[in-house]
């Protein structure tokens, strides 16, 4: 099935970390932020969400936004704790086969994420085994710092040009059809993970016996 293909293009939230966006709504309920899901999904009403991803506004600026709709006593810390509840960790079978695909393909991260979600997640669910972060991927590509975003083309764009890497033999996998589309019409090859697939098993690589 992957034939030819020589790097691999890995999206984070919900194909790496596992994501448990009621439980990042109930615990900002408790902060009385009542109608945060409806304004987290609401695309005319969330774009202090996408600035975030986009690197357009600091976590300073993001936690005062979202503290004004939470009772008053709430502090920016309680904001940004509420905010990483949605992250729930990375199973240790995907960093074990994280480090053993880098055997036999370049492995990138590709990510709309936000600085507060990839600082938590950076120091908390790669540190296994004496390993960090660098030894998971070639390169991180992430929305914050890029300010760019998937599904939009030019992120894919910059990601050819800075590492001269050829879309007809990447594998692309993400968890959200659009920006496997996109990909798709670039020259990528694709695949669409879905709820509860365990990627993993795409690739008969053996594990390393860590």
């Amino acid at each position: 099935m992957f034939d030819n293909i020589q790097n691999l293009i890995l999206d984070f939230g919900g194909v790496l970390v596992d994501l448990d966006r009621k439980k990042c709504t109930e615990a900002f309920h408790k902060l009385g932020f009542n109608d945060f899901e409806e304004v987290f999904n609401n695309n005319d009403t969330n774009a202090v969400f996408k600035q975030f991803e986009l690197g357009q506004i600091s976590s300073e600026q993001f936690c005062k936004t979202l503290k004004h709709h939470c009772n008053t006593n709430t502090t920016e810390q309680q904001v940004a704790e509420a905010w990483n509840t949605m992250l729930t960790g990375i199973p240790r079978q995907r960093l074990r086969k994280l480090l053993a695909l880098r055997d036999s393909y370049v492995v990138y991260l590709l990510s709309n994420t936000n600085v507060l979600h990839w600082n938590h997640s950076s120091a908390n669910y790669f540190n296994y085994h004496g390993f960090s972060i660098d030894d998971y991927f070639e390169e991180l590509f992430l929305s914050f710092q890029m300010r760019q975003m998937k599904p939009d083309p030019g992120i894919y764009h910059s990601i050819i040009a800075r590492t001269g890497i050829m879309p007809f033999n990447t594998l692309y996998l993400d968890d959200i059809k659009e920006n496997c589309d996109t990909a798709a019409k670039l020259g990528f090859k694709t695949h669409l993970v879905t709820p509860d697939e365990d990627w993993t098993e795409l690739f008969s690589d053996p594990e390393p016996t860590y």
